[in-house]
């Protein structure tokens, strides 16, 4: 896993495979005890993107 993970990541590769690929950022949530990214942010970033698409 990267040292650093960030919600540019998700846009990064939604971006690159132009919506086919979807990636599972997992234990560095913090949920999961990870401070790498927040899971509230994750939902928001989700939300806006199924609206981006509607």
């Amino acid at each position: 896993m990267p040292a650093y993970v960030d919600l540019q990541d998700l846009a990064l590769v939604d971006e690159l495979s132009h919506g086919k690929v979807d990636l599972t950022i997992g234990s560095a949530l913090d949920i999961f005890g990870s401070d790498m990214v927040k899971f509230d942010d994750c939902v928001e970033w989700n939300k806006r993107q199924l609206s981006l698409n509607a």
